[in-house]
């Protein structure tokens, strides 16, 4: 039997449950979402282990876009706790407060780091003859990290980090920078310590929701379906047709037809199973690039390890790019006198290894950081992997993210968000895009329409 429904959406994300739920908020007829896991919110959820509740890798609701607080905040309702937030950078063998305070950084000088400061303003003065008075142009994320810090403060801030979590910085487009780096300069930096520059880059506090990510999600799903919506998981998208201004869906549990067909499933993977894909189209999506994410869960029988929400380590030589513990989310997570910490590993070098040598290295790190001086402190080790979570900007990104795009628009197919539109985004992004596509819909726009309206969505930028 073939169900029909006025919208389909591919994929129970993020994306994907904001966008039902503001199409059924605004009447736009029925809607269902095929999912093929057997949990909605994809990787901005959490799984239950034994006593434990964990996400997959550490989440916030936090924006600075207009009426996303206030949203966030009514899908919590009464389970909404609002989290002060502490993080650090740890490099130099030093641990200092995100954004760096130039008291703090004299506080914990050492040799090491006394040298690297004296050589900054001497490479940032190169840097600024180099690309304002010469006019070199900075097109890449190195480029454009070395006109705004120097290359010594680059090379200790930055190149570790993009080699660990996306690629070469070389290869890199600066737009990832762009987004990713909060500030894009050292007197950027220096401003951030006032008030209203850490509004912009830092976020003070968020909210969080009291048993877990999974609980935020589960709450959205509720609302479709208290509109009428409906949510089939477990459901692998096998083709793709259009037939007659219809769009078939045939899944490996089940076929359903409607009009409108929203897909926030990856690129690559709808353009696999969309039977009007010419071959020009599928070998386009292969040039997009991803990197993998290992997560190891460290189980330890006392109360705490450390004493942030998450630390970064973007320094190559440590295998993680960044620690975090549920248990500073929410108290409710994690039994009282035990705890769990985080470990994400993005270095596409570290995660070739097997299994058994990531754990291996990253212990080693931990001890080398001095955060776990001993891998039988961890009474438990959970080791998760996920592929392609990370989207790698590299210098061709743009062009080909555009070709699929445009496609997909003379097909009358929306793709939204992080893996619907190859776009290095968060949860309130996603939300944001919901209510752009929705407000489009309602509005009953053209494709140019359309096109215009989600030209702010490549403006997004990360608030840490």
């Amino acid at each position: 039997m073939v169900q029909e429904f006025d919208t389909i959406i591919l994929g129970a994300g993020a994306t994907g449950l904001f966008t039902a739920r503001e199409l059924l908020n605004k009447g736009e007829g029925s809607v269902l979402i095929l999912e093929k896991n057997s949990f909605v919110g994809g990787m901005a959820s959490s799984f239950q282990h034994k006593d434990f509740i964990i996400d997959f890798g550490p989440h916030k609701l936090f924006s600075l876009l207009p009426g996303v607080m206030e949203e966030f905040k009514s899908i919590n309702g009464e389970n909404n706790l609002i989290v002060k937030k502490v993080n650090s950078l740890f490099f130099l063998g030093k641990k200092f407060q995100f954004p760096i305070k130039p008291v703090e950084m004299l506080k914990n000088i050492s040799l090491r780091t006394a040298y690297n400061g004296a050589m900054i303003p001497l490479s940032l003065a190169k840097s600024l003859v180099r690309y304002n008075l010469l006019g070199k142009k900075d097109e890449t994320f190195e480029d454009y990290l070395v006109k705004g810090f120097g290359r010594r403060a680059y090379k200790i801030l930055f190149e570790g980090y993009a080699r660990k979590v996306w690629a070469h910085p070389d290869e890199l487009s600066k737009d990832i920078a762009e987004i990713r780096i909060p500030v894009p300069s050292i007197g950027s930096l220096l401003k951030s310590t006032n008030k209203e520059g850490q509004v912009k880059i830092n976020a003070s506090e968020f909210y969080y929701p009291k048993y877990g990510m999974k609980q935020f999600m589960e709450k959205l799903a509720e609302s479709i379906e208290s509109k009428g919506g409906e949510i089939s998981l477990n459901q692998k998208v096998v083709l793709v047709e259009k037939k007659g201004g219809m769009f078939s869906i045939r899944t490996d549990e089940g076929a359903y037809i409607c009009k409108h067909l929203v897909s926030t499933i990856p690129l690559e993977s709808f353009v696999d199973v969309y039977s009007r894909s010419p071959e020009e189209i599928k070998e386009v999506s292969t040039r997009l690039r991803y990197n993998d994410l290992s997560l190891i869960y460290l189980f330890f029988d006392k109360p705490q390890v450390i004493t942030d929400n998450w630390i970064f380590f973007p320094e190559i030589e440590y295998s993680f790019n960044r620690l975090s513990e549920q248990k500073s989310f929410s108290p409710h997570t994690v039994p009282t006198e035990k705890t769990v910490l985080c470990v994400e590993i993005t270095n596409p070098e570290i995660n070739k290894l097997p299994k058994e040598q990531i754990v291996s290295r990253a212990m080693e790190d931990l001890a080398k950081a001095g955060v776990v001086a001993d891998a039988k402190e961890a009474s438990e080790k959970l080791f998760l992997r996920f592929n392609k979570v990370y989207p790698v900007y590299d210098k061709h990104y743009r062009k080909t993210v555009h070709r699929l795009i445009h496609f997909l628009d003379t097909e009358g197919i929306v793709s939204l968000g992080r893996n619907g539109m190859f776009n290095y985004n968060n949860i309130d992004h996603c939300l944001d895009m919901a209510w752009t596509y929705s407000t489009w819909r309602l509005a009953k726009g053209t494709i140019e329409d359309w096109q215009r309206a989600r030209e702010k969505f490549a403006e997004y930028r990360i608030v840490d």
